[in-house]
């Protein structure tokens, strides 16, 4: 992730890649040579400190999300932090508050945002060309688990770390399921419960004879609006690369997307035409190009560290309920039929 930083920064016009940091040395000392930047140091606070950049990105494990961003904050450099913004709420309102403080923007790379049909969708909605919503799917599937065209997970430190408990965010809840969470808001509006289920099939990558993190999970959300939405996040789906597509149902009509499809279109139905159309999505500004844009301008820019807090809310909420279906051995919780209540596995 932090090569795609790197490349998408380097692409803007007027934007240089000055300096990079990594806990180990040797690997910044590489990332340096390998992406051509100028300058490496040895921790986020060194390279807040230098003198020689005048914001700086986030992408690390999440486990070191919410350190890396608050160095580069008391440093009072604006921030693009890396998703989800931190693994508690606590730390990441400790974050908001940081950012307040500083008085700089910040800014949370939930990138699926950059897709412009994500913005015609909310477009549509806000307009009212389906009426009122009363429903939705958000689906987000991937199988790096079960193939390995991205590598092998159980070598591949970019695939380990994801399944560990220690330095993950609740597994896929905080890797797939959160980008979910935050288009239902963006496109939809706040979200006031949450509950999910979610799957421990794959050991822990540092304790093989323990479960490891949530690598699959459904939840349903109940909006403001009153709205059920459903949402579904896996790491082992056979056949899905990577997809994320998502439908909305309203009264006057329906929409639907697919990302891995289009990026650029949406399907309409409305009820006066009772036909599906497609319809073509503007350009939008990407999260890259808006962070570049608040840096320079001073002005406040999205995803911001309070949409990444309220995200951190409703994964918290679905890990919560996720962990309370599954016994301390990992399996799978059921009840017996006419029994006493007690839990078998």
């Amino acid at each position: 992730m932090a090569e795609y930083h790197v490349k998408k920064f380097a692409a803007l016009p007027g934007v240089l890649v000055s300096a990079c940091s990594d806990r180990q040395a040797a690997h910044a000392s590489d990332f340096a040579r390998r992406l051509r930047i100028p300058r490496w140091y040895g921790s986020a606070r060194e390279l807040a400190g230098s003198g020689e950049v005048d914001c700086a990105a986030t992408a690390v494990v999440d486990s070191g999300h919410a350190a890396a961003a608050l160095a580069i904050l008391q440093k009072g450099l604006p921030v693009f932090a890396e998703k989800p913004l931190a693994r508690t709420v606590s730390e990441s309102e400790q974050l908001l508050a940081a950012s307040r403080a500083a008085g700089v923007p910040a800014v949370v790379n939930f990138s699926k945002r950059n897709a412009p049909a994500v913005d015609l969708a909310r477009r549509l909605v806000a307009d009212g060309r389906i009426g009122r919503v009363t429903g939705g799917c958000f689906s987000y599937l991937q199988s790096w688990l079960l193939q390995d065209s991205w590598g092998k997970w159980d070598v591949t430190p970019r695939w380990r770390w994801r399944l560990s408990p220690g330095t993950s965010t609740e597994g896929v809840i905080g890797d797939l399921l959160s980008h979910l969470i935050d288009l239902v808001r963006f496109v939809l509006g706040e979200i006031e419960s949450a509950a999910c289920a979610a799957t421990f099939l794959t050991p822990d990558p540092d304790f093989p004879d323990r479960p490891g993190a949530a690598d699959a999970c459904a939840a349903q959300f109940r909006l403001r609006s009153q709205a059920i939405i459903s949402a579904r996040a896996s790491w082992r789906a056979a056949g899905y690369l990577d997809s994320l597509t998502f439908s909305l149902e309203g009264d006057e009509g329906s929409i639907a997307a697919d990302l891995a499809g289009s990026r650029n279109t949406v399907k309409l139905w409305e009820k006066a035409g009772a036909a599906w159309t497609v319809i073509d999505a503007e350009p939008c500004l990407s999260t890259y190009e808006q962070f570049i844009s608040a840096v320079r301008s001073g002005q406040r820019a999205g995803p911001s560290f309070e949409d990444g807090v309220a995200v951190q809310r409703v994964i918290e909420s679905c890990a919560r309920t996720a962990r309370a279906e599954v016994p301390p051995s990992g399996g799978t919780r059921t009840r017996v039929p006419g029994g006493s209540g007690a839990d078998a596995t």
